[in-house]
């Protein structure tokens, strides 16, 4: 096991969604497939401060996705990430950059989904 490895306190499993069609031919979300699971990952949330003064400009601030290994994941996936508390927390990719420091860690930007009835956003 690496280092990097062994510094991710999360593990995240990563789906995309399956897209279908209805009657009057919308686009519909019906499910996900999961992409990868299981994988070691550093969840870094923008600061309560950052929070509030983008908020204020009605702007989204991305949370910060880090992992040892490839996760395979494109635009619009979902990421669940259960940190070692055994708290789950959904995040929905918005981009993601080239491997930093020879193909050791990956990163992705990612929006969280406030989960209705947690009390957390």
């Amino acid at each position: 096991m690496s280092l990097i490895t062994t510094m991710c306190e999360s593990v995240a499993v990563v789906k995309r969604p399956v897209i279908g069609r209805d009657s009057a031919q919308g686009v519909t979300q019906p499910s996900f497939t999961v992409v990868a699971s299981n994988l070691p990952c550093s969840v870094q949330e923008p600061s309560t401060a950052v929070q509030e003064l983008y908020a204020q400009r009605n702007t989204f601030v991305t949370a910060k996705l880090y992992f040892a290994q490839d996760p395979l994941a494109q635009v619009n996936d979902r990421v669940e990430a259960t940190d070692r508390t055994g708290r789950t927390s959904v995040y929905l990719v918005r981009g993601e950059a080239q491997a930093v420091g020879r193909g050791r860690l990956w990163d992705l930007d990612a929006e969280k989904v406030p989960q209705p009835g947690t009390g957390f956003i």
